[in-house]
């Protein structure tokens, strides 16, 4: 998408009315760029964002005092480059922090089933990139399935589980499309599983 917008106008030396083709197409663009990530003239909520999208990747950049900065940085290389956000900030005596920015690729609360079958994440809880979760392995395996596959097998896994189970269910098995727990035993019923991927 691109926008055409003439700097040099109106001329001071131009009489108006030959500028007004130019100063038109520079009112067009205005509100056309204005629309990208806002909502535009006319509306309610005028100027406001709807969402934010960043031309990626981004190079780290340098910042004056007490700036701030979110862009997008790529991570790996070839075929597994991925892009994740960055931020970068300054505190008033110029010194510049820069650091990762993960957003939560995966959250989720259940309890399981005791058995083999389908669970259900609880509600009232943030549920987010869940396809499935199923209990199986007569009990003794959970495997969440993303609803979204992840850009990456090498991720972070915060979680709290019920002190029953806890430490006896871990998860073995990670990858883009999958966490799997499992136990040398039955994990019980109403078992509180609640954890979230970054």
């Amino acid at each position: 998408m691109s926008f055409s917008f003439n700097t040099g106008i109106p001329a001071t030396a131009d009489n108006p009315s030959n500028d007004q083709p130019i100063m038109q197409q520079n009112n067009v663009a205005t509100s056309g760029i204005l629309g990208v990530d806002h909502i535009t003239f006319n509306a309610n909520n005028g100027g406001t964002h709807t969402h934010v999208t960043f031309v990626a990747p981004q190079s780290t950049p340098g910042l004056s005092p007490s700036q701030s900065q979110i862009y997008p940085q790529t991570f790996n290389t070839g075929a597994s480059a991925y892009l994740e956000n960055y931020i970068s900030a300054t505190n008033p005596g110029g010194t510049q922090t820069n650091g990762y920015l993960p957003f939560v690729k995966c959250i989720t609360h259940f309890k399981s089933i005791g058995v083999n079958g389908p669970i259900t994440a609880d509600p009232g809880y943030i549920n987010a990139n869940i396809g499935s979760i199923v209990q199986s392995n007569g009990g003794k395996t959970i495997t969440v399935n993303f609803a979204t596959a992840l850009f990456s097998s090498v991720y972070y896994i915060f979680q709290t589980f019920d002190s029953i189970i806890s430490p006896s269910v871990t998860p073995v098995t990670t990858s883009t499309s999958s966490i799997i727990f499992a136990s040398g035993a039955i994990i019980p019923i109403n078992s509180v599983f609640s954890f979230m991927v970054i």
